[in-house]
Formats: structure tokens, sequence, C-alpha cells
């Protein structure tokens, strides 16, 4: 298939394939007509409404965020069960947080504390803007360690958007510390870790964090990237399992919570226990306009 009709389907593909997008297919299209010809005309960021009152910074290479922007929830199960678990003063810990789109979710839609670790600078940079922006500072701690099994240096690469990660041999030094180290981190109601392959690892060191009572739901990237660093999906598995946590689908819609044999092939997978406490939680949040749809 050629560039110009890959170019050409990708959008149709995506209103189509997204729950939110397929209910209002001509809006999202406008949606992404004008990003693209405002990334055309103008190399400066772009600042459009989101969830509520909050915003989001968009920017040319920021694929995650603009997704958001054309049909409201880029991710749209987790995304939408985030909305729905978290209340004010919960703590949201978001791994690999990148430009910050679940954090925002979290601190400026939810009103709940975050701490967001993003060691990519550029990425970093982002994700400042959107705390800036959204005027969550008092909410939001930014930490630009790179999580790790122990305190541990490592190598990060640079200028990959979305996909940057852990470097073997090559890449920039970053500081790496585990999640138990961090005493602030001990209490969260949920984590999201989004981290190319190095889930495994991040698990290891956050063996205390999972025991605690007050987490909830697990939010992690499974799409077999941790073969690059001799990991496999299973392994994520069995370290959320031994701990209570079980793989489970989400409708948005119906705020149905279904139990699934195992993790999510090349997606996230989402992790709860407690399910009697999830189930209360989800049922009980306000409801939230998204994209024109109540959620």
């Amino acid at each position: 298939m050629s560039t110009l009709l890959r170019r050409l389907t990708a959008p149709l593909r995506f209103i189509q394939e997204h729950p939110l997008a397929r209910r209002q297919p001509m809006a999202t299209l406008l949606r992404i007509v004008l990003w693209q010809l405002r990334a055309r005309i103008s190399n400066s960021p772009w600042t459009v409404p989101w969830i509520g009152n909050s915003k989001l910074v968009l920017e040319r290479g920021a694929t995650g965020l603009t997704g958001n922007y054309y049909a409201g929830l880029h991710e749209f199960s987790e995304m939408a069960f985030l909305l729905h678990l978290l209340r004010g003063n919960d703590l949201f810990v978001d791994i690999g947080a990148n430009a910050g789109s679940y954090t925002v979710l979290a601190g400026a839609v939810n009103g709940a504390r975050v701490i967001a670790f993003e060691p990519g600078r550029r990425a970093r940079m982002r994700l400042q803007r959107h705390v800036e922006e959204n005027a969550i500072s008092d909410l939001v701690t930014v930490r630009s360690e790179a999580l790790n099994e122990k305190q541990e240096s490592l190598r990060f690469s640079e200028g990959q958007d979305t996909v940057n990660a852990v470097q073997v041999t090559a890449g920039r030094a970053v500081p790496g510390i585990a999640l138990d180290d961090i005493d602030e981190a001990g209490s969260p109601t949920a984590l999201k870790i989004d981290v190319e392959g190095w889930e495994v690892p991040v698990l290891r060191g956050a063996r205390s964090t999972l025991k605690a009572n007050s987490l909830l739901a697990i939010i992690v990237e499974t799409n077999g990237s941790g073969k690059t660093y001799g990991y496999d999906d299973s392994e994520i598995h069995e370290l959320v399992s031994e701990h209570g946590f079980f793989a489970v689908d989400y409708d948005p819609f119906t705020r149905s919570i279904m139990p699934t044999p195992g993790p999510v092939q090349n997606g996230n997978t989402l992790y709860i226990r407690s399910m009697d406490r999830v189930v209360e939680r989800v049922k009980q949040a306000m409801q939230v306009v998204v994209c024109g749809s109540r959620l």
C-alpha cells in the first residue's frame, strides 16, 4: 500500500475501530483534519480543551496526545476505567508518563495526587507543560528517574517520541531507582506502567508497593516488547498475580468488569484485585462527558 493511500485510509480506520469515534464519525474526522492542517501551518504548540476543564498541548510527533484530541480517550477502556476509579486525594503513579495524558486525566479531571516518572528529556518537558497549563503543580510530582529493580543507573534513548526506552549499551545515562525506595509512592490507588519492555524490572522493584492494601488496579503494557531485554509478558502476569491481581476487561459504557484468562496481547492489560471495592467505586463515579458521550 502506498504512503499516500495509508495516510488517506488511516483516519477512517481509526474512526471505525475507536468506540467513541464511531459515535461521532464526522466530528472526529473534522478534528483530525483540523490538527493535520494546523500541524502543517505552524510548528508552535496548540492548546485544546479536553475533558471537563482540562487541556492538552498538541505538537508534532506527540501521537498519543493527538489520539486523545481526535477521540477523547486514546486508550479508551483503560483511561475510562481510571476516570471512574480515581477520587480526589487518591494517589496515582504514572510510570512512563511521556507527555502526560494519564497524569492530566488523574490530576486535572479527577483531582487525584500523581507521581509521574519520565526519564526522557523532551517528553518530560511536554509533561511539565501539561502540569503548568492545567494548574495542577500542587497535585503532581514529576520525577526524572527511570524505575528499576534496584538503585542503579540506566541508559535511555532520546528522540523516539512515545517509544523512548532503556538501552542495553548506548544512550544517555539516567538515575535508576526502585519504586519501593520512594516513601511518598507507598500507598497508591492505581499504577500505570508503560516502559517499552522494562516492565519486569519495574515490578520487581515494587514488591512492597504491590502489597499495599490501598492498591486496587494496575494498567501495564503487554505487547511483547520485553523480549528486547530477555523478558516475557508471562513474567508480568506472574509478578502481579502473586499479589492477588487478576486480568479483566472493562466496558466504560456499562461500567462492567469481566475477568479474562490472562494478559492482553499487543496492548495494555488491566489488573485489579478486591473486585467488590473496585466495582463499588466505578459504579458510584460521577458521569463524565467525553466527546459528546456520557461515560
